[in-house]
Parts: structure tokens; C-alpha cells; sequence
């Protein structure tokens, strides 16, 4: 009963500290705008002190929820649980304490820019039984760098660049390039985003999972397929918070290494279509619907002419978060032809994939995997299927270490490919 009280009389006191404190920083912000901004007309006066205000109250609720999330979380264990979350409101934190040392010295909010750089590195080594490849390679998987810069409160650009592009992965590509702009500010929960550029195809949840968050070595077969490199160009508009959201704009209808695209004679390849879609957020469960419609380009390649044909997409995605349980997946369904493929007409071609990653521990989570694609519905010997197993260990904040097997069967006999399995152990350092 003691501890009770006394627990609760230090967080009574903590918590008026904080408004004390709070309390003191406005004035003291204020005093100084008074003495360095009032030469200035009354409305410019008044506008920079709600900015103060409104920023030095912005910066400790954000200082307040990075606390609550470190202590919660379990201390050094919440570094590696929520480290995207962390780092995130550190910037913003950074940010702010920017733009009040800017009003302070300057008077002006706009002319304050925050930059910085991150990016992830993945080594790996492979073992394949297929007869028709080599196996038991070590190889760079990616190695990515992106430079995000801010220019203020409302405007941001990203540049990133994969240095282990091509195909033995020694070529270096632009991935990311697009302005966002964001009306209510990238601190607001909810409100309107324009993205313009190059930039993950908004279509399923997958293309657009970050490669180094998935617990799943590589996306799957059908998204590997009809749109390689996950980036398209394009302009989208966005509303809503981050759980529910919907969005609409219009891409390119080719991926940066679509091999129709990447190896055009004629240069890059392709009209532009509407893509759309809605996320919706009840309880534990989330769920999507996303559409993309548009015309695969005619492909000449050397002797080979195929024509314009149809390149449309429908996904549904799902997700279930309990405990320690994550279950997530994707249904996609299309009409397209095979990137390369002689045949000009698009084929009818469905896929889809779940994936169960289990936390055993904050660091440790086991992953069970099973996906299917069927490239043509009406031929036989196109149809794949994938069982997979894997295990993921967050060594430090920085370094994970995975290693997965998966079981890739051709159930049709002799069409595309033949079964074979597959090991990989990686090693991904993130900063």
C-alpha cells in the first residue's frame, strides 16, 4: 500500500515537473522572441509565438511518448522492439529543437532543414538443389543508402540508391527518388500526402514492406515476377491516419527492372494507369483492397516484337496481430503476360501468400511461410507452390541474423521450373 502511494506521489510530481517545466520554456521562449522579434509587425509577432508554443509543446509530448516507450518496453529491449519508433521520434525531437534554434537566431521557420542518412546491408549465402544453377554462394543481397532530407515542417525528399543492383549485384541504381508534401505537417496523425517520383508501387502491402522488416527472405514469386525492383514512378495522394487511410493516384504501368522496361530499345517503356486502394484498421485485425490498371507496353527486344497487352491488378491483404503472434498476408489476382515472354497476349494469373512469424522473445521470432502463384490459370504446368520455415535472431539495435528453408514445389510436372529446396543464412546490419 506504501509502494502504491509512493509510486503515485512520484508520478504526481513528475508530472508537475513536466507542466512546470513546460510552463517555464514557453515564457522564457516568449521573453526572448520579445526581446529579438517585436521590432517586427504585431501579426508576425503573434504568429512566431504560437509556433514556439505550439513547438516546445509538440517536443514534450514527443520526449514524454519516447520515455513512456523506453521504460515500457523494457529498457535496452524496447531499442531493438520499437526501434523504428524510437528513431522516429528522436528525429522529430532533433527536428523541433532545430526549428526552435532557428526562430531564435533567425525569426524564420522556413529556412530550417534537417537531413540524415540511413540504410541497411545484407550478406548472405545460399544453398540450392536445383541442378540447373549454381549453388552455395556468398553474395551481397542489397545494399541500400538513403539520404532524407527535411525542409520543413510540411515538405521532405528521400534519394536512395541500391549499390548491389544487376545481376551480380555489383551495379548501382536510383530506387527511391520523390518529394512528399504534407500540408498538416509530418508530425500530424492525420491529414493529406502527396508523394511525387520514384517510389514503392502502392499495391498489396508487400512490394512496399521494407526489405529489411521482413522476416521473409525475398517477396514472393508472383510480386517478384510482375513487378521487379517494387519501385514505380508515379504521383500519389494520400488521406487518412496510419491505420486507416486511403489512397489514389497514377503510375507508370512498368517497375524500374521490369525486363520490358529495363531492356527496351526505345527507353523506358510503358503508359500510365490509375492505382487505388483503402486500408481499414478494427481491433486486432487490419485489412486492404488496392487496384492497378493499365497496358503492358509492345516490347521490342533484339528480333523479338510482342504487342500491347493488358497489365491489370487486383490484391486483397490482410493482418492479425495477437501477443505474440503475427499473421499476415495477400491474394492477388491479373490478367498480364510474363515480363519477356514471346507470346504478346496477357494470360489470366493469380497468387497469394500467408506468413505466421511467432516471437518467442523480443529478439527470437520462428516464421512458418506458404505462398502459391499460378502464372496462366487456363495451362497446366505453370502453377508453384513454397513451404517455408525460418528462424530470426536481432543480435543488437543494429544486426539480425536469419536463416530460412523453404520447399519450392512444381505440382503440374514439366511446365515452368522444377521442386527444389533452398537455404539461406543472412546477416543484415541496419543503421
Amino acid at each position: 500500500m506504501e509502494a502504491q502511494q509512493l509510486n503515485k506521489n512520484n508520478s504526481l510530481t513528475q508530472k508537475h515537473s513536466t507542466n512546470s517545466f513546460r510552463a517555464l520554456t514557453v515564457a522564457a521562449l516568449i521573453a526572448l522572441l520579445s526581446t529579438n522579434v517585436f521590432s517586427q509587425d504585431t501579426n508576425t509577432k503573434t504568429d512566431q509565438i504560437t509556433t514556439v508554443v505550439e513547438l516546445v509543446n509538440q517536443k514534450t509530448k514527443l520526449s514524454e511518448k519516447l520515455a513512456d516507450l523506453l521504460l515500457n518496453g523494457g529498457g535496452s529491449t524496447a531499442e531493438i522492439s520499437y526501434a523504428d519508433e524510437i528513431d522516429t521520434l528522436r528525429k522529430q525531437i532533433a527536428s523541433l529543437e532545430k526549428e526552435l534554434k532557428a526562430i531564435q537566431s533567425k525569426d524564420n521557420l522556413s529556412k530550417t532543414n534537417h537531413g540524415w542518412f540511413n540504410g541497411f546491408l545484407q550478406n548472405q549465402i545460399t544453398l540450392n538443389s536445383r541442378k540447373d544453377i549454381d549453388s552455395g554462394f556468398f553474395r551481397t543481397r542489397r545494399a541500400r543508402l538513403n539520404y532524407n532530407h527535411i525542409g520543413d515542417s510540411k515538405t521532405m525528399i528521400r534519394i536512395g540508391v541500391e549499390f548491389a543492383s544487376g545481376l551480380n549485384q555489383l551495379t548501382a541504381q536510383v530506387r527511391d527518388s520523390y518529394i512528399q508534401y504534407r500540408p498538416n505537417t509530418y508530425l500530424a496523425k492525420s491529414g493529406p500526402v502527396f508523394t511525387f517520383g520514384a517510389q514503392n508501387t502502392p499495391i498489396g502491402y508487400e512490394i512496399a514492406y521494407p526489405s529489411w522488416a521482413r522476416t521473409w527472405p525475398e517477396r514472393s514469386a508472383y510480386n517478384q515476377t510482375y513487378f521487379s525492383g517494387e519501385r514505380g514512378r508515379g504521383l500519389i495522394y494520400q488521406n487518412g491516419t496510419s491505420n486507416d487511410y486511403w489512397y489514389a493516384g497514377f503510375f507508370n504501368s512498368l517497375t524500374v527492372n521490369d525486363t520490358e522496361n529495363f531492356n527496351n530499345s526505345r527507353g523506358p517503356a510503358g503508359g500510365i494507369g490509375p492505382v487505388m486502394g483503402i486500408e481499414k484498421k478494427l481491433g486486432s485485425w487490419s485489412a486492404g483492397i488496392s487496384y492497378f490498371d493499365s497496358q503492358r507496353p509492345a516490347f521490342d527486344f533484339g528480333t523479338t516484337h510482342t504487342g500491347e497487352t493488358d497489365r491489370k491488378f487486383t490484391y486483397l491483404d490482410f493482418r492479425n496481430q495477437q501477443g505474440k503472434l503475427d499473421i499476415r498476408g495477400e491474394w492477388m489476382v491479373g490478367r498480364d503476360r510474363v515480363p519477356g515472354a514471346t507470346a504478346s497476349d496477357a494470360d489470366e494469373t493469380t497468387g497469394g501468400h500467408i506468413n505466421f512469424d511467432y516471437k518467442t522473445t523480443p529478439q527470437e521470432t520462428f516464421v512458418v511461410r506458404y505462398e502459391f502463384f499460378d502464372r496462366n490459370k487456363s495451362s497446366l504446368g505453370d502453377y508453384q507452390q513454397l513451404w517455408g520455415i525460418g528462424y530470426v535472431k536481432d543480435l543488437s539495435q543494429y544486426l539480425r541474423l536469419s536463416l530460412c528453408h523453404e520447399l519450392d514445389l512444381n505440382t503440374n510436372g514439366t511446365g515452368f521450373g522444377t521442386s527444389f529446396q533452398l537455404t539461406t543464412l543472412r546477416l543484415q546490419f541496419r543503421f
